[in-house]
């Protein structure tokens, strides 16, 4: 017989009586531990915030009050309200199974949201719902908890936290109140801890106005008032720019759940003004602010970055890709309780991998041409006029390379009105421009010379003859131009003697 069950003989048949042990949490180590989840300032606000746009709110205040040791943080809502039944559900860990369906708009997911993001910030958790007239409170003191290592929800705010706490200001409606903020400021209760505290407030307030961009606009808006400031949305794809490109839509299917993909270049910053240069790149600039954007019922859960399927580069910092997946998709997506984490399935790489592609060699493109005229939208339909480059790229010993776009409109115009011996001078201080251009300096200056190489690579044989035949029409020395070609950065690692026969036809 096995250790923990016993037979039960009935006539011919035995029966298994399985016995258990079961086995409490302990309190005031789970409570830590969750304490300890991860969630930032701005992530565990948001995931409260959801909690209110799943009670259907039209008007969330957001207040972070700074009073030393009596600081808090404050959300009220003007959502359905909640019963004292529902309340004492809502602040039980763990409220919702999470393999259980959900509503098409839901955000929530596991039913932890509402505590273990409070217990983030503080020790003191307390909620005031409104609903028929009735007000119903709980309050969560993790004090209480470590104390008496019990599952112990006080049915009563504390006295100290009645004003901060107030009452709901609406018909119906709730109240979160975090206090004892031992996670955001500690004494002693320095200037620089209340900078630090309101640097976190103007971190969170560019945070909140990404996440919920699409909450903040439209016909439906949501108003998210943070410290009695409305906030706007902030678009990630610059959507309302004309000069935005548009690489069009598609829907994919995945196990029966649908997955929509939108691919956007933005412009390059020579084409928007200075205002609008600021408020594209984002809360972490533009560099960070490439790559994916997945959003689950319009709430944005990963901000940026490739997924791990592309590198972040300088040249691909205005490509941005919208992915809209279904409330039925987290666990394809391995969304995490802080739903800031999403691992697309594999059968959904290859299409992100397109996708990434395409928007990256566009945003190259309009990096390093700067110039493009036109776009390639659904709101004109016009195609791509490639008519003011100034840069084009090539690649010179498997190096990146820029070149002047020697069929630039303008510089067209200006050969096509000076003589010939002007032309050629103006063609010989183009080439050592090209020559001498930073980004080439960059990619072929070594940090430390190296020694001197006597084979010289074919291409760059051919530029050297190009480069000769330049300079030959201005009468410049043999011996001056084998200097001068030598400090261009892209030849310095040769000999003087290998290049005097490259251009004597040595080679």
């Amino acid at each position: 017989m096995t250790e923990g069950a016993r037979k039960l003989k009935r006539g011919k048949k035995t029966t298994l009586i399985e016995d258990f042990d079961i086995v409490t949490p302990e309190a005031s180590p789970v409570i830590q531990s969750l304490r300890a989840i991860g969630y930032s300032l701005e992530t565990a606000i948001a995931d409260l915030i959801d909690n209110s746009l799943d009670a259907g709110a039209k008007m969330i205040k957001v207040d972070m009050i700074w009073e030393e040791e009596g600081s808090y943080v404050r959300i009220e809502d003007d959502g359905r309200g909640m019963s004292e039944d529902e309340l004492v559900v809502a602040m039980r860990l763990g409220s919702k199974d999470p393999s259980a369906e959900r509503g098409s708009k839901e955000l929530g997911r596991f039913g932890m949201g509402l505590k273990t993001a409070s217990f983030s910030l503080g020790k003191r958790l307390t909620v005031s719902s409104k609903l028929g007239g009735k007000v119903n409170v709980r309050c969560w003191d993790l004090d209480t908890v470590n104390e008496t290592n019990e599952w112990k929800l006080r049915k009563q705010a504390f006295i100290d936290s009645l004003i901060c706490l107030d009452t709901v200001s609406t018909r119906t409606g709730t109240v979160v109140l975090i206090e004892k903020l031992d996670r955001l400021i500690n004494p002693p209760y320095t200037g620089h801890k209340r900078n630090k505290f309101f640097r976190q407030l103007s971190i969170l307030e560019l945070h909140l106005r990404m996440v919920f961009h699409r909450f903040l606009s439209g016909l439906q808006k949501v108003s998210i008032i943070l410290n009695g400031n409305v906030l706007a949305p902030w678009d990630p794809f610059c959507s309302k720019l004309q000069q935005t490109h548009e690489l069009g839509d598609e829907s994919i299917v995945n196990d029966d759940k649908v997955i929509h993909i939108e691919g956007y270049v933005l412009p390059h910053h020579s084409k928007i003004n200075k205002e609008q240069y600021q408020e594209a790149k984002g809360p972490e600039g533009w560099y960070d602010q490439q790559g994916f954007y997945i959003y689950r019922n319009k709430r944005l859960l990963l901000v940026a970055g490739w997924l791990n399927l592309f590198p972040k580069e300088e040249s691909t910092k205005l490509a941005r890709i919208k992915i809209d997946i279904g409330q039925d998709s987290d666990f394809d997506w391995q969304i995490d309780v802080k739903k800031s984490v999403a691992r697309p399935p594999q059968e959904v790489i290859e299409a992100l991998k397109r996708w990434g592609e395409k928007a990256r060699t566009l945003s190259q493109k309009v990096f390093y041409h700067r110039g493009i005229s036109g776009t390639s939208s659904k709101r004109d339909g016009k195609k791509d006029q490639e008519i003011d480059f100034l840069w084009s790229q090539t690649t010179r010993n498997d190096r990146a390379y820029f070149q002047i776009h020697r069929e630039n409109p303008l510089l067209t115009k200006i050969k096509s009105a000076i003589d010939e011996d002007t032309d050629a001078m103006l063609t010989a201080y183009l080439s050592m421009l090209q020559e001498f251009c930073p980004i080439n300096t960059f990619t072929y200056v070594p940090a430390t010379p190296t020694k001197e190489l006597d084979e010289i690579t074919d291409e760059d044989a051919k530029q050297i003859r190009k480069i000769h035949a330049i300079y030959q029409e201005m009468a410049i020395p043999l011996t001056k131009l084998i200097s001068t070609i030598k400090d261009m950065p892209a030849y310095n690692r040769y000999s003087e003697q290998s290049i005097r026969q490259v251009i004597q036809g040595g080679k």
